[in-house]
């Protein structure tokens, strides 16, 4: 889960990370949430994320290197913080 503005478009989160990289299958959004502890107009929005490859089971350091990066770039295009 990420926090974000709540003035942010999940819809936008979810075409982000679904070109992102060749690894994510499909994205989906679980769940949304607002909340004082978030901070003011900010929500939280938790994603389901399938990473594969055709071309080989990929191993769990490569997947996390994608998601760490994945992460990463979120907080550059939305400015979301990692729950």
């Amino acid at each position: 889960a990420v926090v974000v503005s709540t003035s942010t478009d999940v819809k936008q989160i979810i075409e982000y990370v679904d070109n992102f990289h060749p690894f994510v299958e499909y994205v989906t959004v679980f769940d949304e949430f607002v909340s004082p502890k978030f901070g003011d107009h900010k929500k939280s929005v938790a994603l389901h994320i399938l990473y594969s490859s055709a071309e080989r089971t990929r191993t769990q350091p490569e997947i996390e290197e994608v998601h760490t990066e994945l992460i990463k770039g979120l907080g550059h295009s939305f400015e979301a913080v990692s729950r």
